[in-house]
């Protein structure tokens, strides 16, 4: 069993999601958590003030079986919708194990 196979296996059991690629929704299961760093440079984003958590980047681990188009795809968890800000996917052993992205909150 590959990588990829062990992945997907474990999200399985994770948060059921919608990835809306091409106008089309896709029911995915990915792992959708807040970032909490303080040190957001790598983001583009500001440093937060000292005591202050902000909760305005999120975490993404979603299975490698689907392209995400960082331009127009979204996410959609029950009443939150979330784009993305960056997505890479990661390989193993030269195939592709997961994707990895960096979500922000938007308005519907």
């Amino acid at each position: 069993m590959n990588v990829s196979k062990h992945i997907n296996r474990l999200l399985s059991r994770a948060r059921p999601l919608i990835l809306v690629h091409d106008s089309n929704g896709i029911n995915i299961h990915a792992v959708l958590q807040p970032m909490r760093y303080k040190n957001k440079m790598y983001l583009d984003s500001q440093y937060t003030k000292l005591g202050i958590m902000d909760e305005s980047s999120f975490l993404l681990i979603s299975p490698a079986d689907y392209e995400i188009n960082e331009l127009g795809d979204l996410i959609i968890d029950g009443d939150e919708l979330y784009s993305f800000v960056k997505t890479e996917r990661i390989y193993f052993l030269g195939k592709p194990a997961y994707n990895w992205s960096i979500l922000r909150r938007r308005r519907w």
